[in-house]
């Protein structure tokens, strides 16, 4: 880490009133304005400056047989899935996917912060963080939708709960170290539960289409 870097929650500021003072004072735009371009200034400094989030990653992952780039690019994703389903989740009627969604949730939070503690766990639980939560996000946004059309059948509550619930077991055994498999099961059903949910918005939409020619 350069001095720089050590030093730029002090150095930004202060940069951004000597850029603002140059700009602005000789000027006489007053004492106003040198304000608001101090503030302004330092709010870029700030941006620019932001450390990395990642960048230790980076460091951590140097001699491992761990891609640093494909490790941080996994890691924001699986960071922006999880605000997306929390989103959603929130928005469900059934409270007993809401708990399931929260509790895998809380296991891929875990999971992140042990990967970002030690990168060498990134290959354990690649699969899911990538693929398992991208199906969770893709049942969660389609049961969202599907409920906001009137559209969520007891009949598919009742699937997407016991393959949730699944997968929370699943989600639990990766925090805990256990899965001995690839457990390709899981990914038939919850494959097989995204095309019935397509199928249901499919025919929504056909029966609209119909009610309108």
């Amino acid at each position: 880490m350069t001095w720089w870097q050590k030093n730029r929650r002090i150095l930004a500021p202060l940069s951004a009133a000597v850029l603002a003072a140059v700009l602005y004072g000789p000027a006489g735009a007053g004492m106003l304005w040198s304000i608001v371009a101090f503030f302004f200034f330092w709010i870029i400094a700030a941006r620019l400056l932001r450390p990395d989030p990642y960048a230790a990653l980076f460091d951590q992952a140097e001699g491992l047989l761990v891609d640093p780039k494909l490790l941080a690019q996994e890691l924001r994703v699986a960071e922006g899935r999880l605000r997306t389903i929390r989103r959603d989740s929130f928005r469900l009627n059934d409270r007993d996917i809401r708990q399931t969604v929260g509790a895998i949730s809380g296991s891929a939070k875990q999971m992140i912060r042990e990967v970002k503690a030690n990168p060498a766990e990134f290959p354990r639980v690649q699969k899911a963080l990538g693929s398992y939560l991208g199906h969770l996000e893709t049942v969660t946004g389609s049961l969202l939708t599907l409920q906001r059309e009137g559209e969520d059948s007891q009949a598919l509550t009742d699937r997407t709960r016991q393959t949730l619930d699944e997968l929370a077991e699943t989600f639990d055994k990766y925090r805990r170290k256990m899965v001995d498999d690839d457990r390709l099961e899981l990914d038939v059903r919850l494959e097989l539960l995204e095309r019935s949910m397509q199928r249901d918005g499919l025919k929504r939409a056909a029966t609209d289409l119909n009610r309108r020619s």
